[in-house]
């Protein structure tokens, strides 16, 4: 099967496919030809399609040409080995002498993902350098952004043997000819240099796939495909977060053609380390299964689990009659897709439960909800109230384990209180702390077994059996004694009551099952900051927010306090602290009132309940984030020291969405909901800026009029609370800046975790049609960029065609520059003018989170509408150049007035329909 993109199909539909170049005569006699006459030679191109090994899923436009070089031996000798251009009718053209030759070709040398290949080309290698070169990934890049991937080729009597993927590169006779000789039965075949991986999960509506990670990822191969397996020594690895729900995922890598250890009989032995080489390249499906699964001995249950799925890659992945397991290859220039149906959990229960069972292919952790319930906090400080009939206490069958960080004696991570008789509400923190009623799960199990001798205790519940209630109260996910990255972003920790544990080490990891009265399943904070000990005052963020949408703040008498919370717009801390110290008098019985936890709030996954003591008063997201917080000393007043949790300020939201590729379920909204409305919208601590418009990632602004045309009146909105994780009062940027001789500014990503960073340097404009800002290619690129900080130096003010003429451009908007960068990708408006200023190569339109980096760096300073390439992602797929240019963003709100780009101007957000625009360009940092 062959697919071609649409771009490919308007630059290279009128090339002619030959057939081979041959040094033949009809009847099999060699011609005598006079070498050494110099010719003038004109051919086509062919570019193949990647070979689909299955055939599912999109092209995902890797066909794009910036530049194509030609490589010509005379024997060892390089004759000709230049950069030619495409004529305008689709054809090559160069001088070289007649005679035999081998011809090569090299397309998009300067590709970002590679190393530069145009120093080699200099030195003039020879034949035998020529086959024998490596080529090398400049970073630890799996994706293709730009469109414009290495590709390298040559001259063929066919295409390429789509086993193996390897070209037949044969001599082709190029005879005299003053006016110049058409090779009329031959033709440059070229192949991409990387393939496609794609993973589909189907038909699996219990499985939700949270993280993907790809371990021995090839970082150099052979320039020209060899018959025989090239050792590509140790891979990198790369992980990537999964959004939205999304049910595939694609990158690409290099080839990988090493033999396994032994020949494996099946595919579990596929997975054992005793079969597949080390240097093979596999990857780790990380997900969330909840529902039922089928149990090893028969029957079925709910269950809650967290698992991964371990898949090497080749043919031998698959299953079915006649799969060579032994096969682990990934050929270049193909497309492999891996359909991947998750329908429980049962072989991961059996390899812990059952002796002779160990499945190398999937490990997790297995809550089975036989009888229990369970119970999901988020990473702040909780409060649940548990209960026990006293019927169903067997003493000898009571027990408790738990899975965290720290091991599974890690056990005082939750405290308990048993409540008065019959009372189903929580006790109040504040005097449990002070009378020392607080116990660990090792007092609270002996005191359910001392309970079966207590007679007559007095509570009971509505069927009249006894019944106790106990108050637990759930510290925040937070070690002091442990480096960030152990339990920062780190898997749900564990622990269970009235149950027992089953645990089983395997080669590649290691499962649990675990069946129980309660489980205590609690989230961990989740962070933007790579915390490798290297970030400068890293925080976080909780997943949930369990109050639900909220007004801003009323304050001790009843008023609204919109706008009046702080000043800061980095700082959320300092203006949560000035809130409180104005507001609650610094009483935690103003904050929070714990009579409002009972046992139904444990029936939803996603708890909903509000601690804020006041219903007309003291009130609000101001004063909710103080519920995530505790009286941690018990003397009932509220130190600065236990103000952790706390309402972000305008700065830290606009910093959650450049890092938003790590936050997985912690993100602000999903793209299936992204429209305007009051669920998209966050309040911020930041007086002027009060709300957030999540919806657009960099806009925020004062309080209403921004559900214009959404059809809600509410003055209610979402919130969200965050936890600095170093300096307890200190917030550390995600940027840095160098204004560089007074004129550019050099602004680097700093502290970003891996994820939400672009790998893949670009060279030229970013080269599809649609750059939607929920893209890889909307993120920033990991060693920065520069950008002229005065106006008047970066704004392109002349306009040339492809060909380098200026052009007459009366009506300029960004609609103009939009289209000039998807016509001409490597030639843009941004490469000539810069160019003919003496700048330099390599510059193009920014992408949003460029323009907003841009936007932050100059002091928030006036950008004079500058454009971006990003379109918001509302924008329908199938929109063309005149759909863009004259229609609006329709989701029933003011986005009907909007365009589909962002522009820089004195603040950042959509560009109005037909609004002015500038172009001001940036260049990714070597």
């Amino acid at each position: 099967m062959k697919q071609y993109s649409l771009y490919i199909i308007s630059i290279l539909a009128s090339f002619i496919l030959l057939s081979a170049c041959s040094d033949e005569e009809m009847g099999g006699k060699k011609k005598n030809v006079i070498s050494g006459i110099p010719t003038t030679v004109r051919f086509s191109l062919n570019l193949p399609d990647a070979e689909v090994i299955t055939t599912k899923g999109a092209s995902t436009g890797d066909d794009r040409i910036d530049n194509l070089y030609l490589f010509v031996f005379d024997g060892e000798t390089l004759e000709f080995g230049e950069q030619v251009e495409i004529t305008v009718n689709n054809k090559v053209e160069f001088q070289v002498e007649s005679g035999e030759k081998y011809i090569y070709a090299i397309a998009n040398t300067t590709n970002g993902a590679f190393d530069d290949l145009t120093e080699w080309i200099k030195t003039k290698p020879s034949k035998t350098d020529f086959l024998a070169k490596t080529v090398s990934l400049s970073t630890d890049n799996v994706t293709n952004l730009t469109g414009a991937g290495l590709m390298v080729g040559g001259f063929c009597e066919k295409e390429e043997d789509r086993a193996g993927a390897i070209l037949n590169i044969t001599p082709c006779t190029i005879e005299p000819n003053p006016d110049g000789v058409s090779i009329t039965n031959g033709a440059i075949y070229l192949q991409r240099m990387r393939s496609e991986i794609v993973f589909e999960i189907t038909n699996s509506p219990d499985f939700t796939l949270t993280s993907y990670e790809i371990k021995e990822v090839p970082r150099t191969s052979p320039l020209i495909a060899q018959s025989n397996p090239v050792s590509v020594g140790k891979g990198f690895s790369v992980k990537e977060d999964i959004k939205n729900n999304a049910k595939s995922f694609s990158f690409y890598m290099l080839e990988n053609l090493l033999s396994p250890q032994k020949t494996p009989a099946d595919s579990k032995q596929r997975e054992g380390k005793a079969y597949y080489n080390p240097n093979s390249t596999y990857v780790v499906l990380k997900g969330t299964y909840k529902g039922k699964t089928d149990l090893p001995g028969g029957g079925s249950a709910e269950a809650d689990a967290n698992v991964s799925y371990f898949i090497h890659l080749g043919k031998g992945a698959g299953s079915g009659y006649g799969v060579d397991y032994s096969d682990y290859s990934t050929y270049r220039n193909k497309k492999y897709t891996y359909s991947i149906q998750v329908t429980g959990v049962k072989s991961i229960i059996a390899e812990v439960k059952v002796d002779d069972h160990n499945d190398q292919r999937s490990e997790g952790d297995v809550i089975l909800k036989t009888e229990g319930q369970v119970l999901y906090c988020d990473a702040h400080y909780e409060t649940r109230v548990i209960s026990f009939k006293k019927s169903e206490i067997d003493p000898e069958g009571l027990f408790f384990n738990a899975k965290t960080p720290k091991g599974e004696k890690d056990l005082d991570w939750i405290k308990f209180v048993k409540n008065d008789a019959g009372q189903s509400y929580a006790v109040d923190y504040t005097t449990a702390k002070s009378s020392n009623q607080l116990k660990n799960v090792t007092a609270l199990i002996q005191d359910l077994k001392d309970w079966k001798d207590v007679n007559n205790e007095g509570g009971t519940n509505e069927d009249g059996e006894e019944v106790r209630y106990y108050t637990c109260f759930i510290d925040e996910y937070y070690y002091n004694d442990l480096d960030l990255d152990q339990f920062v972003n780190a898997e749900d920790r564990i622990l269970l009551i009235g149950a027992n544990a089953e645990y089983q080490n395997s080669n590649l990891g290691n499962s649990s099952v675990f069946e129980g009265k309660y489980v205590f399943k609690q989230r961990s904070i989740k962070s933007i900051y790579n915390l490798d000990n290297k970030a400068t005052n890293p925080w976080g963020i909780e997943t949930w927010n369990e109050t639900g949408k909220l007004i801003f703040g009323l304050n001790s008498q009843g008023k609204e306090t919109a706008g009046g919370s702080g000043v800061s717009p980095n700082n959320g801390y300092e203006n949560q602290v000035k809130f409180v110290n104005n507001n609650l008098s610094n009483i935690w019985s103003n904050a929070v009132n714990y009579s409002f936890i009972t046992t139904t709030i444990n029936e939803r996954e996603v708890p909903e309940y509000n601690l804020q003591p006041y219903g007309d008063k003291l009130t609000g997201a101001m004063f909710a984030c103080m519920q995530r917080n505790r009286d941690e000393n018990g003397d009932g007043k509220i130190s600065n020291d236990e103000i952790k949790w706390y309402l972000p300020a305008s700065n830290q939201y606009i910093s959650l969405w450049m890092g938003a590729d790590a936050l997985q379920d912690a993100t602000l909204y999903a793209e299936s909901t992204r429209r305007r409305s009051s669920d998209n919208h966050y309040f911020t601590s930041t007086s002027g800026k009060n709300l957030y418009w999540a919806e657009e990632g960099i806009t925020a602004g004062g309080m209403g009029g921004d559900l214009g045309g959404a059809g809600e009146n509410t003055s209610k909105r979402q919130y969200r609370c965050v936890r600095n994780l170093g300096n307890p009062s200190e917030v550390g940027s995600i940027y840095t800046k160098d204004l560089q001789n007074n004129k550019v500014m050099v602004v680097k990503p700093a502290n970003l975790v891996a994820q939400s960073l672009r790998t893949e340097r670009f060279n030229t404009e970013i080269g599809f049609d649609y750059l939607l800002d929920t893209d890889m290619s909307n993120r920033p690129y990991e060693k920065g960029f520069e950008y002229f900080l005065d106006i008047n130096d970066s704004k392109v003010t002349e306009y040339y065609d492809k060909d380098g003429n200026i052009m007459s451009l009366p009506n300029v908007n960004w609609i103009t520059f939009y289209k000039n960068a998807n016509d001409n990708p490597a030639n843009s408006f941004c490469a000539q003018y810069m160019k003919n200023k003496g700048y330099g190569e390599g510059w193009r339109m920014p992408n949003q989170r460029e323009l907003a980096l841009m936007y932050m760096s100059s002091g928030n300073s006036n950008g004079g509408n500058a454009v971006s390439r990003t379109l918001h992602s509302l924008t329908p797929p199938n929109w063309g150049d005149s759909d863009i240019k004259t229609k609006g963003i329709n989701d029933g709100s003011k986005y009907r007035d909007r365009t589909h780009t962002y522009i820089w101007h004195s603040g950042h957000s959509l560009a109005e329909v037909k609004g002015a625009a500038i172009l001001r360009c940036v260049r990714d940092m070597k």
